[in-house]
């Protein structure tokens, strides 16, 4: 902008200089036609109008030229300019077209620092782009879901793109709302998270365990009967759990006790045959006849 400025002063100078010649190029008018013995007055009228015509067309020619001189220069580009080394190195924007800096040349968008980053590496109208194929093959798509162009950004514009991330399967993060990726409904329910440790809920953008339902979906409880909600965690607390237990329905371990071990002198809550009532509703018990409580263990 600072190069049309310039151009724009120096044209309203050059105009300024045309009416300065008004005054002088009249006064010579009438001294020359009042010697010839015409009159002064008719004379002068018709110089004068002569002259502002020819003034007219002079500064309308000089006003074109000098447009024209500032269109070239505005239009002239200079590749990887000093000036727009930043722009070169961070957007790929390494010529500069008048006062900006422009991205003309693909390759130098595949060498910056948005390429490398945001998977802007497509040349399209003086600026570095993403691009559908960009985007699925960058790191961003992986990590974040962002497969989609969107106004030549990587964006996630669908749950097709949170189908692909990482997160959908670990976290649960497969749905797609307000350009994210966030676990929904059903999304935790599919997670390693929920099957190992119940958290089956989704609640902002993370799957928790919020009900004694999510821990029986998971597998603390049906090895270790950690089947209960409480604080935020799931616990193993009664009966009730225990038999929801695979070693219960097999070996009869199905009476709670809350310091059934030990683990560095600390009562640890387990599991455990208390009586033959444990053992006859046992698989053993059907299988190999092992009915019968005989110091915490099914026997026959």
């Amino acid at each position: 902008m600072r190069g049309r400025f310039r151009i724009q002063r120096r044209i309203s100078r050059r105009l300024r200089v045309l009416d300065q010649w008004r005054r002088p190029r009249v006064a010579l008018a009438v001294t020359n036609d009042a010697a010839s013995g015409i009159e002064p007055n008719v004379v002068v009228l018709r110089r004068s109008r002569h002259r502002k015509t020819e003034r007219r067309a002079l500064r309308r020619r000089i006003a074109a030229a000098l447009l024209a001189i500032a269109w070239l220069c505005l239009s002239c580009e200079e590749r990887h300019a000093a000036r727009c080394k930043h722009e070169c190195e961070s957007h790929g924007q390494c010529t500069a077209r008048g006062d900006q800096c422009v991205a003309t040349d693909e390759p130098d968008c595949r060498r910056s620092e948005r390429c490398k980053t945001q998977a802007r590496c497509t040349l399209k109208d003086g600026a570095c782009v993403a691009t559908r194929e960009s985007c699925t093959a960058h790191e961003v798509c992986k990590n974040f879901g962002r497969c989609s162009a969107v106004s030549g950004t990587c964006s996630v514009s669908s749950d097709e793109d949170c189908a692909k991330l990482e997160g959908c399967r670990v976290d649960g993060r497969c749905s797609a709302v307000d350009g994210e990726c966030v676990p929904r409904a059903n999304d935790c329910k599919r997670t390693a998270g929920c099957q190992e440790r119940g958290r089956c809920s989704a609640q902002g953008k993370n799957c928790i365990v919020a009900a004694s339902v999510d821990c029986q979906l998971s597998r603390y409880c049906t090895e270790q009967g950690y089947c209960t909600f409480r604080s935020g965690a799931c616990v193993l607390a009664s009966d009730a759990d225990c038999r929801m237990t695979r070693p219960c329905k097999e070996r009869g371990l199905c009476t709670y006790r809350a310091s059934a071990f030990t683990d560095k002198s600390l009562p640890q809550a387990g599991c455990v045959v208390a009586s033959s009532a444990d053992c006859r509703a046992s698989e053993r018990c059907r299988s190999a006849g092992a009915c019968h409580d005989r110091g915490g263990v099914c026997s026959r």
